[in-house]
């Protein structure tokens, strides 16, 4: 006799949608850049050196701000995402029971890059490779890759195939590290939160807690003195 298994559709947490019109839509910073006006040289050989360095400082202004430039980084990147202990807190697994009912067992990294219409699809996402040879309070994913140039975020994977989103709307576990009014690295476009490139510190090495700014979990505290 055999057996048949009814394949059962993944449960996606934190879904996260947006279409290609609101691409176009200004970035939000958490704090807000000032901008100020330049007036018009005169001298008509300067303009276009005036114009370069005026778009590097309002790039400059904006990262400062919190408010991501918008353009593509392009080259090979390393993303090194950490799930352990300091990610997987009793906040988040209370809003998200169902989900912890069974353990991690992967990571992906969803991406929207910039002038296309994939806007952070599960079927899209790439791929993670587990770390080895991690301490206790440590779980960390790392895939290098040049296929993310724009806005990006981290999806936990369980055991049955669910998938949740660190990034998306209000509820989303990205959101508590976005700050009013102090640089982050986390990015609000309409309403959406999302990590973008742009706001890398190092574009070539990018290493995260997810759902949070910090690089990695810290090690725990020492014993108490006997």
């Amino acid at each position: 006799a055999t057996c048949a298994r009814t394949m059962r559709a993944p449960t996606e947490y934190g879904a996260v949608t947006r279409d290609a019109a609101e691409e176009e839509r200004p970035l939000i910073g958490g704090a807000r850049a000032r901008v100020r006006k330049s007036h018009a040289s005169v001298f008509g050989a300067l303009l276009a050196v005036a114009g370069m360095a005026g778009l590097a400082m309002r790039r400059g202004a904006r990262a400062r701000a919190g408010i991501a430039p918008v353009y593509a980084v392009e080259g090979s990147s390393t993303f090194t995402v950490d799930v352990g202990p300091c990610a997987i807190t009793s906040d988040l697994r209370a809003k998200n029971p169902k989900f912890f009912l069974s353990g991690v067992a992967g990571v992906r990294l969803a991406r929207h890059n910039l002038k296309t219409d994939s806007f952070f699809e599960w079927e899209d996402a790439l791929v993670m490779d587990e770390v080895p040879n991690q301490p206790a309070y440590r779980r960390k994913f790392s895939l290098t890759t040049n296929e993310v140039n724009f806005e990006y975020g981290f999806v936990l994977v369980n055991r049955r195939g669910d998938y949740l989103y660190e990034i998306g709307e209000h509820s989303s576990p990205i959101v508590s590290a976005w700050k009013v009014g102090e640089p982050t690295c986390v990015q609000k476009y309409g309403d959406y939160f999302n990590r973008v490139r742009t706001l890398d510190a190092n574009p070539s090495e990018v290493n995260f807690v997810f759902g949070s700014c910090e690089s990695e979990c810290p090690p725990p505290p020492p014993p108490p003195p006997s």
